[in-house]
This record gives structure tokens, C-alpha cells and sequence, in this order.
């Protein structure tokens, strides 16, 4: 008797054990899910508040580009009305948002075509994950239908990528045997944010468009930890003039320039410190150089050759073809075929000391011409979430707060990120009888930084695997090398394990955090491969 009561206490303290070890960790998933990503936030876009209860006054967007969209989407829901201020003329047009391609990829003569002066990547080829597509499907019901009527084109997440050790990035439908994948689409940046421009300003007419430049920011005589009005600058024939947008709520989405930190540091000097500390602001922006470029090759496809053409899944369905992605470290130059709208077939080429002679001398003689090119801008991060002082009705969102390598697809993203923080700020404590309180803009980068540190934190050791990277100022290449070791052997093992592959696609994704990749089932793994590794390459030495 006493020896079975022994087993039974065993067997009961095992099975409370392993009760608790699963709602311990079931718990601390949902915490790590509910900080470092937007999944939780994402069930709540796209409601927006009765008459009564939005918030008074005007938002004022400060860039009309992919992120001042979305955030002029989320404050349509909030604010009474909503300001997008972007410096080019013709977005405030219906030149904006008209198509360049209908359903049928036939190019619409009667769209004018503009080029845009403050993108560098306006004419390439983008895909949208999965995180994306879902927001936009619940701020907008019939998104899907409208990119179809514009040649885009919707699929499973699959990239088609390779690396000299092979396949990683596939679909993770490994781990959806009983449903469907996650899915992306895509199409060309210029194409996409005509698109969103056109659904945005269809959505509700409490949102306008202005041409012009906000060029600064004014505070409150009575307080000037808070915003009255941004200055605008537009441009008329009798030259420039300057007015004031009174704004409840100041969005900077001026993208690659940034333009918010200056106006954040100059009202810092003048109205709250009066003493400027140019070095403490300094040490808020973290910056290095990949000193990259990129060029891209169109290739019209014919009807008659478009049902033989050899690519994954027939052509109608393809979208992103091949990409080859360099073994870092080892290699430079990537290499991507993909499809934009118009029955166009994409050759790019992009990496570190590339020399593109070969290819245009071979190319001119086919009578090709190239698309376009350009380099990448550097790699940056400012830490608003550190600044001695933020005005409390103001954000910033996209590149206007971080900049990284294109090359992992995730900057689009990122600014989505950005404004479902944004929304769930909003929809929070953070707004009390309709006003946002003191520590709104704390909260908000505090939050924001959560959500998108691993897009740094993730491709800055790879960016520095590059020895033509010029690292940030008091930093060294080396510096980074453990973790841009273990991305190599983590993405090396992706290529056997599609279980691993899986994960990596959700994290690259926002829509799992990088800390599942402690999992012990992750560790062991990775453990046993890199052993194996290590073991196969004693080996080679020896023989």
C-alpha cells in the first residue's frame, strides 16, 4: 500500500508538473506574442469610433507615401479629420491613384506617368507578407478584388529563394497540413502605393490632400510639450507660401529624410531646454553603410510565349520566380527574376561591388534598356524612444524612425507595424474624453520599439558579414560577428529543416517573435547541426 501510494504521489506531482510547465509557457508565448508583435492588435484595425467619440481636430500627416497611408487610414478611424501633406503635387491629383495596368496586364494609355524624386526604390518590385495583406483585407473588404483589377497577384508565401547550401524561405505550409498557408502578394512599389493612395482616399472623405511641405512644427504659447500646428510650405506662382495646419495629432512619415527629428530637436532647444545638446541627440541615431547598389532589367513577355515559358507554377500564377541570396561573408551579389504588372518578366541585380559592365555591353546589343538603378541610402535607426523629450502628440512611423537592408523585404511591413501601434494606442487609456494624454508619444515609440527592434536587430550581423560595410561610429565588423555567424548557421539549417524554415518565414514575417527561436526544440537543433557541421568539416581537414 505504501509503496502504490508512493507511485500514485509520483504520478499526481508529475502530472501537476507538466500542467503547469504548459500554461507557464502557454502564458509566456502570449506575453512575448502580445509585446513584440502585432498579432493581438491586428483583430482590432478598421473599427472606427461614432461621431461622438472621435477625437477633435485634425491629423496631420507629413508624407503621403506608403506610411503616411497607412496612418492616414488608421486616424480616419480616430480623428474627426486628416491631413496627408506630401511635397508632390500631382499624389493630390487623381494622377495618384489611377492605375498604370488594368486586369489583363494591358498598360492604360491615358495614366500619365510620374517618376518620384524622393524614393529610390519607386519602380521596383516589392512583396507584401503575410501580416500586410491580412491588415489590409480588414481595413479594406474588397482589397483583394481591386489589386487583381491592377495586375497584382496574390500566392502562397513562397520565395523561391536559394543559397549555395539550397531552398530556404518556402512556404510554411509544413505547419498548415489541415489549412491554408500564410500568403503574400505582389507587385511593384509604384503600383502598390497608387493602389492604397486610391482605397485611403475612398475610404472616407474626412481625409485630404495637400500639396505642399510640413517644414516644422509649432507648440502651444502655454505649453510647449504639445503641438498646435505644423507649418506647411507650398508653392504657388507667385512663389512659396508658408501657413499653419492646426493639428491634434503630428505623424511623421517623411521617410529616408527624417525630417521629424529635426523639428522634435529644434522645438527641444527653443521653447523646453532653450540649450541644445547636439551630442545627446547624436547619440540617438545608430547608422552604418552597406555601400550597395542595384540594377533592373525589364523583358516584355508575348502572348504566344507566355503559356511555354518554364517557370514554377505556369506563368499566370508566378510571381516571385527565383532569387539567389549570397552565402554572406563568402559572397556579395544577389540575383532576383520576378513579375510586375504590364507582362513584364524582372531581371535585378544588387550586392556590394557588383560590376554591371558585362551585362549592359551584352544587353545593348539585344536593344534592352535598363529600368533603373540606384544605391542604397544607410542603414538607420533613431532611438526616439531614448529622446530627453518628445512632444506628446507626436509619432513617427516607417523609415522616418528606422531604415534597413531592402534586401529582406521587410520595410512595407514595418510601417504597417508602425500604424497598428499606432491604432492600438488610440483605441487605449493613452486617449481619455478625447485627448491624448501627456505620455501618449512615450508610449507609442516605447511600444513601436518592441515591434520592429528585430528588424535591426535581425539583419544588421548580416549587413556586417559584408567587409564593405562601413559600421556604425565606435563599432567594428567584428562586433558582430557571433550573431551573424549564428544567422548563417540558423539559415544554413533552414535549408534541411523545414520546420526551422517555417519559423524563420513567420519571425522575417511579424507575425511570430524572434525569441521562439529559444524553444528547446529550436536549440537542440541547431545544436546538433552545428556539432554535425563542425565534425564534417574536422573531417575534411584531416583527409
Amino acid at each position: 500500500m505504501v509503496l502504490l501510494s508512493e507511485v500514485l504521489s509520483t504520478i499526481a506531482v508529475s502530472v501537476i508538473a507538466t500542467i503547469l510547465w504548459r500554461i507557464g509557457g502557454s502564458l509566456l508565448s502570449d506575453y512575448f506574442y502580445r509585446r513584440y508583435t502585432v498579432t493581438k492588435e491586428l483583430l482590432n484595425i478598421g473599427k472606427a469610433r461614432s461621431e461622438s467619440e472621435r477625437i477633435p481636430g485634425t491629423a496631420v500627416i507629413c508624407g503621403g507615401s506608403i506610411a503616411g497611408l497607412w496612418a492616414a487610414r488608421i486616424c480616419a478611424d480616430h480623428f474627426e479629420y486628416v491631413a496627408i501633406v506630401d511635397p508632390e503635387a500631382w499624389l493630390a491629383t487623381d494622377d495618384g491613384i489611377t492605375p498604370l495596368y488594368d486586369d489583363k496586364g494591358d498598360k492604360l494609355v491615358d495614366t500619365p506617368h510620374h517618376p518620384r524624386t524622393r524614393l529610390h526604390q519607386y519602380f521596383a518590385g516589392h512583396v507584401f507578407w503575410n501580416l500586410t495583406l491580412l491588415a489590409l483585407r480588414r481595413l479594406f473588404p474588397d482589397f483583394d478584388e481591386e489589386l487583381l483589377k491592377r495586375d497584382g497577384r496574390i500566392g502562397e508565401a513562397e520565395m523561391n529563394s536559394y543559397t549555395c547550401s539550397g531552398r530556404f524561405f518556402r512556404s510554411p505550409r509544413v505547419w498548415y497540413p489541415n489549412g491554408r498557408a500564410p500568403e503574400m502578394f505582389v507587385c511593384s512599389r509604384e503600383a502598390y502605393e497608387r493602389l492604397l493612395r486610391f482605397l485611403v482616399v475612398k475610404y472616407s472623405s474626412r481625409i485630404r490632400r495637400i500639396a505642399g511641405t510640413v517644414t516644422g512644427i509649432k507648440p502651444y504659447a502655454d505649453d510647449p510639450q504639445k503641438i498646435e500646428s505644423a507649418i506647411v510650405s507650398q508653392s504657388s506662382p507667385t512663389g512659396v507660401n508658408t501657413s499653419e495646419v492646426s493639428a491634434a495629432l503630428v505623424v511623421d512619415c517623411t521617410g529616408g529624410t527624417q525630417a521629424g527629428f529635426k523639428w522634435v530637436k529644434k522645438l527641444y532647444s527653443k521653447s523646453v531646454h532653450q540649450e541644445e545638446d547636439p551630442g545627446r541627440w547624436k547619440s540617438l541615431v545608430t547608422s552604418y553603410d552597406i555601400h550597395s547598389s542595384w540594377r533592373a532589367y525589364d523583358f516584355f513577355v508575348p502572348p504566344e510565349l507566355r503559356a511555354s515559358l518554364p517557370v514554377p507554377g505556369g506563368y499566370d500564377k508566378c510571381s516571385w520566380l527565383y532569387g539567389f541570396v549570397p552565402f554572406l561573408g563568402n559572397e556579395t551579389k544577389y540575383f532576383v527574376i520576378y513579375r510586375v504588372e504590364g507582362h513584364r518578366i524582372r531581371f535585378s541585380f544588387y550586392g556590394a561591388t557588383v560590376d554591371f559592365n558585362l551585362l549592359e555591353q551584352l544587353l545593348k546589343v539585344n536593344d534592352e534598356e535598363m529600368v533603373f538603378n540606384g544605391k542604397l541610402p544607410c542603414m538607420n535607426w533613431i532611438h526616439y524612444e531614448k529622446a530627453p523629450f518628445v512632444p506628446s502628440n507626436f509619432v513617427a512611423i516607417g523609415d522616418a524612425v528606422m531604415k534597413v537592408n531592402p534586401t529582406f523585404g521587410q520595410g512595407c511591413t514595418k510601417a504597417c507595424v508602425g500604424a497598428i501601434v499606432l491604432d492600438s494606442l488610440l483605441r487605449s487609456r493613452c486617449v481619455t474624453n478625447g485627448k491624448l494624454t501627456p505620455g501618449f508619444s512615450s508610449k507609442f515609440f516605447d511600444t513601436q520599439f518592441d515591434k520592429i527592434a528585430d528588424a535591426w536587430d535581425g539583419t544588421k550581423p548580416l549587413d556586417y558579414m559584408f567587409s564593405t560595410t562601413t559600421p556604425a561610429k565606435g563599432e567594428r565588423l567584428e562586433d558582430e560577428k557571433m550573431k551573424g555567424s549564428l544567422a548563417l548557421l540558423l539559415l544554413e539549417l533552414a535549408t534541411k529543416d523545414l520546420e526551422i524554415d517555417a519559423l524563420l518565414v513567420h519571425i522575417r514575417q511579424f507575425i511570430a517573435p524572434t525569441t521562439d527561436l529559444f524553444a528547446p526544440w529550436v536549440l537542440w537543433r541547431l545544436l546538433k547541426f552545428g556539432l554535425g557541421r563542425k565534425i564534417e568539416r574536422s573531417f575534411q581537414k584531416t583527409s
